[in-house]
């Protein structure tokens, strides 16, 4: 134990240093983890390194920025309904993700981490960012899974991103909405973020997919490159031969059971009934089973549009099944850094399921076009699964109802 003294001007501070009476300072979630580490160590239990930022280096996030008026701001229009829920969350998230640390603020997050890598033995270790709100005024408030967590975390730049991220975590719709039911005051309640060594909490355990996987990422020190780095250059390959000319890129939209056959799958995808049906398209993006891999898709689509220059692609969301989907996917895809209209940047939206025909209006207020998928428009018009081998005769796309949504 570092023995420290713990203050309301330090800007992060290690588990062992921590204990329930610090709620205030780094969240319940940290403060509770911060004393069991210090019980169990001063029993002789080895614990994995952790870290927390506190909610001062969270405040001084938001005024470095200059946060607090545009926030506060915000807050007043929605509280006289001058604007919607949606808008004003997603408004003051934005905000949030565009700023920059204040330099003594990163330089203490990066001295943390390089400890935790010293520590933990590992050149640039996975780490998991965690969320932990902070109320010291407000003893009933219970923030419980309601701010976000992101795992495989690996080197400085990805962490103060993260990081970042965790810090728009006390805006989303539903903190929002959390206050505003208790009647808690928005602006006294801040965020800390805790990086502890667990990095990602389920490993493969399938050794042949395990040495499969190695072999393909062994050029790149940072496996995850491996996707982006793959995904962008087919992209490009693509993008460059329609070039100047718009080119649609429509993101991933593998079923569960898809997934569950690519390398090492098995173990992470959920059984769904009817895939079809399931797990899919735009639901996984920000669900946390597939976020972080949204996240390298992401990735992907900058590097494509912003390194290789090619601003023609137009990215394409599909299988959204409500307006409420459409917004969590536009506001995870800001966190990545891919805004609409932003660097001339579009996104469509798939028109396959009668919601999208039912609200075409309210979808093309989020969306910059439509691209019609016959399939899926046809299986959930007619109730006729496309993989059903009894029913393959009543599967018909120029059936005339299917004509009539389109």
């Amino acid at each position: 134990m570092k023995g420290l003294l713990v203050t309301s001007a330090q800007q992060v501070l290690w588990f062992e240093d921590l204990g329930r009476d610090n709620v205030s300072l780094v969240g319940g979630k940290n403060a509770s983890l911060g004393e069991m580490v210090r019980t169990l160590e001063n029993e002789g239990v080895r614990i994995l390194p952790s870290f927390a930022t506190t909610a001062d280096a969270y405040w001084r996030y938001i005024e470095a920025n200059g946060l607090k008026a545009a926030i506060a701001s915000a807050l007043a229009d929605l509280a006289v309904g001058a604007a919607p829920l949606a808008n004003v969350g997603a408004a003051i998230r934005d905000a949030i993700l565009r700023g920059e640390w204040p330099a003594d603020t990163a330089e203490a997050i990066r001295v943390a981490y390089r400890e935790l890598c010293q520590r933990a033995n590992k050149a640039d270790a996975d780490v998991a960012v965690r969320s932990s709100a902070t109320a010291a005024d407000l003893s009933d408030a219970s923030f419980v899974g309601q701010q976000e967590t992101y795992l495989n975390i690996r080197g400085e730049a990805d962490l103060l991103d993260a990081c970042r991220r965790c810090c728009a975590s006390p805006f989303t719709d539903r903190t929002i909405s959390y206050r505003q039911v208790k009647k808690f005051d928005h602006m006294k309640v801040a965020l800390a973020v805790a990086s502890d060594g667990l990095g990602a909490l389920r490993r493969l355990k399938d050794a042949d997919a395990k040495s499969a996987i190695a072999g393909l990422t062994a050029s790149y020190v940072d496996k995850t490159e491996y996707f982006v780095d793959r995904l962008a250059r087919g992209l490009a390959r693509i993008a460059a031969v329609f070039h100047p000319n718009p080119v649609i890129v429509r993101m991933s939209d593998f079923k569960t059971n898809e997934y569950a056959n690519l390398i090492g799958g098995a173990e992470f995808e959920p059984k769904d009934e009817n895939p079809m049906l399931g797990f899919r398209g735009a639901s996984r993006y920000y669900s946390p089973r597939y976020r972080e891999g949204f996240a390298l898709e992401c990735r992907a689509i900058r590097r494509l549009r912003e390194e290789m220059g090619f601003d023609n692609v137009i990215v394409m969301i599909p299988f959204c099944r409500s307006t409420r989907e459409a917004d969590r996917v536009l506001a995870v895809m800001a966190e990545n850094g891919l805004r609409r209209a932003e660097k001339i940047l579009e996104v469509y939206v798939m028109c396959e399921i009668p919601s999208n025909v039912i609200l075409a209006k309210a979808f093309a207020e989020r969306f910059d076009g439509f691209s019609i998928g016959g399939n899926d428009f046809t299986q959930l018009t007619l109730g006729v699964g496309r993989d059903s081998a009894e029913l393959a005769e009543l599967f018909d796309e120029q059936d005339a109802a299917v004509k009539w949504m389109i």
